[in-house]
């Protein structure tokens, strides 16, 4: 019974700041406990004594009405998200029934009375407690102009006056009780708050201070079952949890695998999980990305998952980026109501959030490591396929050079040009020699010259070097000496378009000869002829001296004809 008017009467189903989330209890509370007591007093005091007067009964029915209604506003406001307004409207009641009863009992006029005297500290009182610094020196300077007044009124009263003690004793006894009881519950909320305020925040920084050395140290681990393995024992050593496990998705958002870590384990245990019913907290915190709890009222499917000796659970889920990575579960051996309160599901998140920051991070280094991996893998494979590119590429144009000098039979194709007359050479002078093995540019300076060696390249094969003579005096810049490589680069390509050009002349000339002793051995009609004429154009083709055919009758499979005069025939 006190839980169901705890969680359902007196809770506060809107979400203030723990100072506005005091306040608004405080005023479900003194709400309720203003509507019993205003309830009692009819019931109980103005109904069954007969003593009051018609206009008695008839103001404090008022006045019970005026609560009734108050009462049902504030907690309506309140619980709206009002509570700025609901807490104006309270102070200002209490104000107001203070100066109803101050007239009521001013029977002769108005006075200060003892009863008076003490509700005047009810308001101000409510004031310190609900509203900001400006609502309480407003009220106070109200119920002190009040006091002022009743005391002013009092001064004007010189008559004796003749009271009944017992006709007021009621009446008295019950403003006295309800106003200590209200200045008593007020004063109470207000130290409790003070105090349960302080403690929270004081928790709070020391929790927020272990959150941010939790994440420090998840950020370190490199492994992903290692760093859920860490998690999972700090977790349950912290907060005392008799079980914990995170449940991960798959590639489609299912809950298909978990690590466990129990009461004297050091290590999470990686375990598959059986698909889970709907219902259970586990798949609903992963769905609805929601902290769930259960407790021992609960249907079974919603805490199947639990261990036999856990009663009560959390599940909290782990997202990043508004994707579930997957579910913080934690299970307590005991079930009471602050086993996952506000303040322990608020800290579960701070877990889940570092946990799924540190696991994203983990998985998302590994990707990174597999596709540097990879690429590292495909950027060797090419570097390979490249250098044995350019070896053969190397190979392939020293080669063909190589072939192409050799062909004219000179050991080398050059030019000096002195005087301004262009001469042949067809030597390696020494100092083209050391150029050519060294295959880059150098200046040698000798007496008042300066001779400038550069090699001749082409696809990074050298095919040559060039010399040049300059007086000492004539320095070098840079940009001369980038001008004199560009001219060489276009040099040797030229070189290979023109040996390129020339090869394929002579391949047409080839071709051409070929074609035309093709179509002279087709057009003969007689063996003899035909060899004759091949004879006769291979002499001239090749630049042969002599050419001997021979035609032997035996090695064929099928002979056509035998040849006359013998088994052999040989022209030359």
């Amino acid at each position: 019974m006190m839980r169901f008017i705890r969680n359902r009467l007196l809770a506060v189903s809107y979400r203030y700041n723990p100072i506005d989330e005091r306040r608004a209890r405080l005023l479900v509370v003194l709400s309720g406990a203003g509507f019993v007591a205003a309830a009692l007093w009819l019931l109980f005091v103005l109904l069954p004594f007969t003593s009051f007067s018609a206009a008695d009964r008839v103001n404090s029915l008022l006045a019970a009405l005026l609560i009734f209604a108050t009462c049902v506003l504030v907690v309506r406001l309140t619980q709206t998200g009002s509570l700025r307004a609901a807490r104006w409207l309270f102070v200002v009641t209490l104000v107001v029934i203070v100066m109803v009863n101050a007239f009521l009992q001013a029977t002769t006029g108005l006075s200060l009375s003892g009863t008076v005297t003490l509700t005047l500290a009810l308001p101000v009182v409510a004031a310190g407690v609900l509203l900001e610094r400006r609502g309480v020196l407003g009220v106070g300077i109200w119920t002190g102009v009040m006091a002022l007044v009743m005391a002013l009124g009092q001064s004007q009263l010189g008559l004796p006056v003749t009271t009944v003690p017992a006709r007021t004793a009621p009446f008295d006894l019950l403003v006295t009780l309800n106003t200590l009881a209200f200045i008593t519950g007020f004063l109470v909320a207000a130290t409790g708050s003070i105090e349960r305020l302080a403690s929270r925040a004081l928790s709070d920084a020391q929790q927020r201070e272990w959150v941010t050395a939790f994440g420090a140290e998840l950020a370190g681990i490199e492994d992903e079952n290692a760093l859920l393995s860490r998690a999972l024992v700090r977790v349950r050593e912290r907060l005392g949890y008799l079980y914990a496990q995170v449940a991960l998705s798959d590639d489609v958002g299912i809950l298909a695998r978990a690590l466990r870590t129990e009461m004297g384990q050091q290590d999470a245990v990686p375990r598959s999980m059986n698909r889970l019913p709907e219902t259970n907290i586990l798949v609903e915190a992963a769905r609805k990305q929601k902290a769930f709890t259960t407790s021992p009222s609960d249907s079974a499917n919603r805490r199947g998952h639990l261990v036999s000796a856990a009663r009560a659970a959390a599940a909290v889920p782990l997202v990043f980026n508004g994707q579930t990575l997957g579910v913080l579960d934690v299970q307590s051996g005991q079930a009471n109501t602050n086993t996952f309160d506000a303040g322990e599901q608020g800290l579960l998140l701070l877990l889940a959030d570092q946990v799924a920051l540190a696991l994203h991070n983990r998985r998302l280094q590994a990707d990174y490591r597999r596709d540097l991996h990879d690429r590292d893998t495909t950027v060797a494979r090419l570097e390979t396929q490249l250098q044995e590119y350019r070896q053969r590429e190397r190979r392939g144009v020293s080669s063909t050079w190589g072939n192409y000098v050799q062909g004219r039979g000179k050991q080398a194709i050059g030019f000096d040009l002195e005087a301004g007359q262009m001469l042949p050479a067809e030597d390696l002078p020494p100092d083209i020699r050391r150029t050519l093995l060294a295959g880059d540019m150098h200046v040698e300076v000798r007496g008042n010259e300066q001779i400038v060696h550069v090699p001749i390249k082409f696809r990074d094969t050298t095919l040559g070097a060039m010399a040049f003579v300059l007086p000492r005096e004539q320095p070098l810049t840079e940009r001369e000496l980038e001008m004199t490589q560009i001219v060489l680069e276009r040099l040797a390509l030229a070189l290979e378009n023109t040996r390129l050009f020339e090869q394929s002349r002579a391949q047409v000339v080839r071709e051409r000869k070929a074609s035309e002793i093709s179509s002279l051995l087709i057009g003969a009609t007689d063996v003899r002829a035909v060899l004759h004429l091949a004879a006769d154009h291979f002499r001239e083709a090749l630049g042969a001296v002599h050419t001997r055919i021979l035609i032997q009758p035996d090695a064929l499979v099928e002979p056509l004809a035998p040849l006359t005069g013998g088994s052999k025939e040989e022209y030359r």
